[in-house]
């Protein structure tokens, strides 16, 4: 006897799987022609739920479609049913809101203790687990999303039903974007015309099963109650759905053909088949197929007798047999213990293994080592607990190649309810996915440069549009003209004109940010987008590095090409709106460029061209203003409420411009970061402070605390704990003189690095306080590890207490949070008596303000020394 022969149980098995996985391919492939079809966003979604149902077996469903930035639910089908609901999802609210926030599937198989999973809509609905996917358009923005779930223990959901159900999405992601921008058509009318002449000709009290079809599309539109009771299946289920369904995959295609063959008017095709049950028993049938005409239409009419016992069970053995052997796709048999017993001939052509090489081994000989241990210990612990698994795998061949495959596996059990086998059923999926990266490839870039093209350009300049209006914003939108280029394809050819581009485009892509784009239009049009961008000024250090990188040399045919450039800027949302407009402005302003001498940059208005000259002198003045003394140091009092005096003093830098006089921080700080000066600034303070400690000290002042802000660049950088105690050691005062300030930004990142550097800064003895304390990023539960001594209230809560409430409960929640965690609070800001009685009434420890007085220099700040404990009385 032949050992390749399998149990006729087993390989019946992998017959149903086979036809399952056809059956979805098929329902996919017929639902998104339809879908595609539908003008109608209503129907769309609701044909979209009834074929996720039949993909995945689920019992109810529903779809949402975005409202603004809600999601909203308001049919919801159950039982083969719809009924009106009215649900609607905010961000974060529920699943919905989640994939609103996360635009990615969401999947539960226990909504009873999901905390997304709403209590009182899964009570409603009965929901037990559920699957969410979310309807992206091709900008990735959020259409709606659609859900299935069941009220009971059926199966859970897995990967493959969420890839079945992103295809769908896809596929409604069109047609929705497709409806908007057509008007609907109506059809019912006609189509309802249509159908009273089509199904004249069915007889409902035949005895045998009737189907009529469409020819051209074998999608069948009638069937009669017999046929009903054939498959277990009611005319809704069968009506609209591809006649394939009722035929195993591997002779569907067999006998559509045969009769497209055969298919002439009033002759009738007879032949034998396996119908398809809904409970995925295969009957045996007799077909009698006729074309009818019924104008320009083409039906097929197929009268199916059951042969069931007609048949015995070595017929269905063979055919069994045959369809192992025939099938291209990869089957694979082992035994409980995962021994190879038998693999089919697409097996060995898939993987290069011969039949016998593989006899007696494990599966595990194919991995690729892509996937890690949990990844399969994942998938036989799906297999063990439901009896099968989907998903794709990346295995290797016997020469080494790696390929990805689309593998079901599925647990045999004999009556005993024991595992006796796994039948493997797999997919080389290697073309598909490479023709899908090429095809993508070549729609959104350049072919010359691999940069991204007109068509991408414009949907990333769209999406960053959105992002901005979001976040308030500026995008700009940069139009560069390599000047004269048209004189390097005329004397050295256009090859080398090629060339020339492809090294400007490495070259650019070197000077923007990885979140920025660089693309190419056509010619030697290129554009870049900067997003995120606060201010316009910080569009120019940009513009000139592309410049700059420009100025060297390119080497062509063996020579050495100059080449510049023009660059116009046009910004979001002064300049435009929309993609036409800025992109218009831009290139406007690329030829104010070009009248200006070529090889420069322009702002698409004259005042932001003004501003950027502002900043550039403002930078070049910044980077001599230490050497020429211009900065200098004020001071203002800090007093204690408990004590009624002064115990220490802020110190604020000022720059005093030889031209524009006094330089806001707000203005120079943000330059200094920027251009790398802000760590010898920072050094300068630090010496200053210090040494005016000691000369008050040796004035014989009362000794206060002097407090200095550090920035976050400082903290980073790691050289701050090294400035600090230098300049403790040079001025010869303890630590404890010196209190640095921080803002909560410094904790947003690098957090055992921020950690190390504060401990440090502690062991020399300074103390340290958090500036602004509750307007920016603070955990709490990473607070309290830090070494933390004081919080400072932002003045922006200080200054409408005590009379708005919501002020003065912020102020207070800071106060017992800083009583808690033993830290001293001091409020900032304060220039009011109402101010100060409402922060002493709350037993506030520290204030600061112009109630008790402004910055000032060093000099004048000596009075407030002369008189610690007068300081109040003397405002």
């Amino acid at each position: 006897m032949d050992q390749r022969l399998v149990d006729p149980v087993d390989l019946a098995d992998v017959g149903r799987g086979l036809e399952q996985h056809s059956r979805h391919l098929r329902l996919l492939a017929t639902a998104v022609h339809e879908i595609n079809r539908i003008n109608d966003i209503p129907l769309i979604l609701q044909r979209l739920v009834e074929v996720a149902l039949q993909l995945t077996d689920a019992g109810c469903g529903a779809a949402g479609v975005m409202n603004g930035q809600h999601m909203a639910f308001q049919h919801y089908l159950a039982n083969g049913e719809w009924r009106g609901i009215d649900f609607t999802f905010a961000p974060g609210y529920g699943v919905p809101g989640q994939v609103i926030l996360t635009k990615r599937p969401y999947l539960s198989n226990h909504a009873a203790t999901d905390p997304h999973v709403i209590p009182e809509i899964r009570e409603a609905l009965q929901i037990y687990n559920l699957l969410n996917c979310p309807i992206l358009s091709a900008d990735d923005e959020l259409l709606g999303s659609f859900e299935i779930h069941n009220t009971r223990d059926y199966r859970p959901f897995d990967a493959h039903d969420q890839m079945m159900l992103e295809t769908l999405a896809a596929a409604a992601s069109i047609a929705m974007q497709n409806a908007r921008n057509t008007e609907a058509r109506v059809q019912a009318q006609d189509a309802l015309t249509n159908s009273e002449q089509r199904y004249q000709a069915l007889l409902e009290g035949a005895s045998d099963a009737i189907l009529v079809a469409d020819a051209s599309t074998g999608i069948l539109l009638e069937v009669n109650q017999k046929a009903q009771q054939l498959t277990g299946r009611t005319r809704e289920e069968l009506v609209g759905q591809p006649q394939t369904l009722l035929h195993p995959e591997e002779l569907a295609h067999y006998h559509r053909a045969r009769f497209a063959e055969n298919g002439v008017a009033g002759h009738t095709v007879h032949t034998d088949a396996l119908l398809v049950h809904k409970d995925g028993r295969r009957i045996p049938v007799e077909i009698g197929a006729t074309v009818i005409e019924l104008g320009d239409q083409r039906l097929i009419q197929g009268i199916f007798r059951d042969l069931s016992q007609n048949l015995i069970t070595q017929e269905k053995l063979r055919r069994y047999a045959k369809l192992y052997e025939a099938t291209s796709e990869g089957i694979v048999i082992t035994d409980a213990t995962r021994g190879i017993v038998d693999v089919n001939p697409a097996f060995c052509q898939v993987t290069g293994y011969r039949r016998e090489e593989v006899i007696g081994k494990n599966p595990s000989m194919l991995q690729s080592g892509r996937h890690d241990a949990a990844f399969y210990q994942a998938m036989w612990e799906s297999i063990k607990a439901t009896g099968h698994w989907r998903g794709e795998v990346w295995n290797r061949r016997k020469n080494g190649e790696i390929y990805p495959e689309w593998l079901s596996i599925n647990a045999v059990y004999d009556e005993k309810g024991e595992i006796v086998n796994f039948v493997g059923v797999f997919t080389d999926i290697s073309t598909i996915k490479e023709s899908q990266e090429r095809l993508q490839r070549l729609a959104h870039h350049d072919p010359l440069t691999d940069l991204p093209n007109k068509l991408l350009f414009g949907a990333r300049l769209s999406h960053a549009l959105h992002r901005g209006h979001r976040d308030q914003t500026m995008v700009a939108v940069l139009f560069l003209d390599l000047d004269r280029f048209k004189n390097v394809n005329d004397t050295l050819g256009h090859p080398a004109g090629d060339k020339l581009l492809c090294q400007v485009a490495a070259r650019l892509k070197l000077c923007v940010r990885e979140d920025d784009t660089v693309a190419r239009l056509g010619g030697d049009e290129f554009t870049i987008i900067l997003e995120n961008v606060k201010d316009a000024r910080d569009i120019v250090p940009v513009a000139q590095k592309v410049i700059d990188a420009l100025k060297t040399p390119f080497s062509l045919s063996n020579q050495d090409l100059f080449i510049t450039v023009s660059i116009g800027i046009s910004v979001f949302p002064e300049d435009g709106t929309d993609n036409d407009t800025l992109l218009k402005n831009a290139d406007s302003a690329m030829y104010c460029a070009k009248d200006h001498g070529r090889n420069n940059y322009q702002f698409y208005t004259r005042e932001l061209t003004q501003e950027a000259c502002e900043r550039l002198a403002l930078e070049t003045s910044l980077r001599r203003a230490l050497e020429h003394k211009e900065f200098e140091l004020h001071y203002q009092p800090q007093y204690c409420l408990r004590r009624e005096a002064l115990v220490g003093a802020e110190a604020l830098v000022r720059w005093r411009h030889p031209e524009l006089g006094m330089v806001s921080p707000a203005r120079f700080i943000p330059i200094a970061e920027e251009i790398g000066l802000i760590e010898p600034l920072g050094r300068w303070i630090l010496d200053t402070v210090c040494t005016q400690a000691r000369f008050w000290d040796d004035a014989g002042f009362p000794a206060i605390v002097i407090a200095v802000n550090l920035s976050a660049m400082q903290i980073m950088r790691g050289s701050v704990v090294q400035t600090v105690r230098d300049c403790l050691t040079a001025a010869g005062i303890p630590g404890n003189r010196l209190e640095l300030e921080l803002t909560e930004s410094v904790f947003m990142g690098r957090r055992a690095q921020v950690v190390e550097t504060l401990d440090a800064l502690k062991e020399l003895g300074v103390s340290l306080a958090i500036d602004d304390f509750g307007t920016g990023y603070s955990s709490l539960r990473y607070l309290k590890r830090l070494p933390i001594d004081k919080l400072k209230i932002d003045q922006s809560f200080v200054h409408e207490i005590p009379g708005d409430e919501n002020d003065a409960t912020i102020a207070r929640a800071i106060m017992a949070l800083g009583r808690s965690m033993q830290m001293v609070v001091i409020a900032e800001g304060v220039e009011t008596r109402e101010q100060e009685e409402f922060l002493r009434q709350e037993d506030c420890d520290c204030i600061q303000g112009y109630r008790f007085g402004r910055p000032v220099a060093a000099a004048v700040f000596e009075r407030f020394l002369r008189n610690p404990n007068g300081l109040l009385n003397s405002h």
